[in-house]
This record gives C-alpha cells, structure tokens and sequence, in this order.
C-alpha cells in the first residue's frame, strides 16, 4: 500500500483488503492541511448513517432508494420537501410532468397542458391579469353562475364592440349577438326575442304584434304564416292551404262546407305539403296567412269552401255551410279568425 498525497489524515481504520473505514472525516487535497478536492471511484459506495450513494461506473450516480443523477437529469422518484424558493435562472425550463399532462414555465409563459385542469377553490377562482385580458380560444362550459365584473367582448366580431345587442335572427331561428339590425321585428334598444307566432315578446312583459304594412302582411316573398298555432293529430289526408275540423275522435280532418258533420273549420294547414293521417302536426288556429296562389280582393270575407278550400265566395246552395274564418289584407293574404258558428243554408 502506498499514499501519495501530500499529507493523509486517517482518523479511523485501514484495513487490509485495501478498504478505509472512515469514522469522522475524509479530506483529500493540497498543502497537507485538508481543504478542497476529489473523491474518485471507478465504483462502488460512499455511506452515511446506513445510506449509500453509490458510483454506478459510467460516471452516474445513484442514492437509495430515490435519487439518480446522471450528469444530464437529477430524478427524484420519492417526495420532496422544498423549504425555501425555486430560481431558474438563463432561459431554463421548468416542468412538473405528468402522463398526460404538465405545467410548464418557461419565458414568463406559464403553460397548463392536460387533458382535464380542474381549478377548486373553496370560495372564488379569480383570473385577474395585470395588463391585457383574459383570452379564451375555444368554447366555455359552465355549470354555475358566471359573474362578470368588465366587458365580455368576441374580438372576432367585426368591430368588436360593448354595445352589440342580443338579437333574435328570424332566418336561423336563433339568438345572435353583433350589431342590432335596424327595423324590423326586432328591439334595438333592450333584448328582444321573437317568437314564432306574430308577436316580439320583451322582459318588461310587453306585447308588440306584427305590422302590415298595406297591401301586405310584411313576409316578403313566398308564403307563410304567423300567430297561435296547435298540434294535432291527422285523421285523413289535408292539403297544404286546406281547412280542417275536430272529428268525433279528436282528430283533424278535412272540412267540407256541403256536409253539416264536417264543420265547423277550426285550423289551417300552412305547413307547406299535405297532412297524412295519423301523424302530428302544429296547424294555425289564428294569425296571419299568405299564399301566393290566393288572388283576392282585399277586405273581403273569406269561407271554408266545398272541398274545405279558402275562398271568397260564400256557398249559397243547401245544405251548403256558411262560416267566416277571416278576411282578407292582401290579395295573396288573410288574417284567419274562423268563428266558432256557421249557418246551414236551407
């Protein structure tokens, strides 16, 4: 055995297999006073108080049982108890990674990648950014109340603006939210929903019916229907513009103003195509109704025809049936109001 330091100081044991047992301090250095220096070993363990740290002899080492360094990662697989702060210092990154997920931080950005981020707090959650906003990309569930103390802006609106109003759009049947159209059937100044009948109903409980503006009742082009509507079950075939009446099953069937039993009309067919028995369908029990195949004069009486048809002409033979169901606004248009009455001609 031979030492070549400049001084050795071994206050324990050598023994003759060539080991040192160390029992206070091993100091390896220049000066032969101690001091700064190596502790190298192709491998094998340095032990403290029964816990190893041992040279796995491709210059990693290992602790047991949870502590791996490989000049590259420090891994840690067991708990760690921080008791002071966390720098990362030039540009580096951390993360807490998961299997799914991770939080990253890196270039004062902040990044929660998961597929699930759940935030519980037992008060309130609060996204308060020192300057700017806080930008959400995609769609947002909530299952509870949403308070909002600022504005809620959608930047991708064209000019984007606090005074958009929520309007209802009569073409897709849905609400939307951007610049409130101009007259119309909707409200511009507070939240107007129209509703499918012919009337804007608003939050104040106020009732506005639809205008028609003479000679029309405001549909533009091709046909259509406004006002109370019911659903009912056919009890035979109805064409589309024909009259029904209630049969003694409860049914909708075609009216016919030459047979006493099949009066009196009490809905139209405005659904466009013909009502095949035993279905259901919402028919028009009163409202406003346009059929481009009309061509009446207008402010006249209309009555349920012979074959349950709309017309102006009045049945006049017996036992033919008398019953106003409306009056015309337009020459295509009626307000239909079928009365409850009907007269049989003798």
């Amino acid at each position: 055995m031979s030492f070549k330091t400049g001084s050795t100081q071994i206050d324990g044991s050598i023994n003759i297999d060539g080991s040192i047992f160390q029992w206070q301090q091993l100091f390896s250095g220049g000066g032969g006073g101690g001091g700064t220096g190596d502790v190298a070993w192709g491998s094998g363990n340095v032990g403290s108080n029964n816990q190893l740290i041992t040279a796995l002899g491709d210059g990693s080492i290992a602790a047991e049982p949870n502590l791996t360094y490989d000049l590259s990662l420090f891994s840690v697989n067991g708990d760690v108890s921080i008791g002071s702060n966390i720098y990362m210092t030039g540009g580096k990154i951390l993360y807490l990674s998961g299997s799914t997920g991770q939080i990253k931080y890196v270039s004062d950005e902040l990044n929660l990648i998961g597929n699930n981020i759940h935030l519980n707090a037992a008060t309130n959650i609060i996204l308060e950014p020192f300057a700017g906003r806080v930008n959400i990309l995609s769609d947002v569930s909530i299952s509870s109340d949403l308070t909002v103390s600022s504005d809620i802006i959608n930047p991708g609106m064209p000019n984007a603006s606090t005074n958009y109003t929520v309007y209802f759009d009569t073409t897709t049947k849905k609400l939307s939210y951007a610049d409130a159209p101009s007259g119309g059937d909707v409200d511009i100044s507070t939240l107007s929903i129209e509703s499918y009948v012919n009337t804007s109903t608003y939050y104040d409980s106020s009732i506005r019916y639809r205008t028609m503006p003479e000679p029309s009742t405001g549909f533009g082009s091709g046909n259509g229907a406004e006002g109370l509507f019911v659903n009912f079950k056919a009890a035979n075939t109805i064409s589309s513009y024909y009259c029904g009446y209630i049969d003694t099953g409860g049914r909708i069937a075609l009216a016919d103003a030459d047979a006493s039993n099949m009066m009196p009309a009490v809905a139209i067919n405005t659904t466009g195509s013909s009502l095949s028995a035993g279905t259901n369908y919402n028919l028009l029990i009163y409202g406003v109704v346009r059929n481009t195949a009309w061509n009446f004069a207008i402010g006249q009486p209309v009555y349920v025809g012979l074959s349950g048809e709309v017309t102006t002409t009045m049945p006049s033979s017996a036992p033919d049936c008398v019953q106003v169901i409306g009056r015309t606004v337009s020459p295509d248009s009626i307000i239909f109001n079928p009365s409850p009455d009907f007269v049989v001609l003798k």
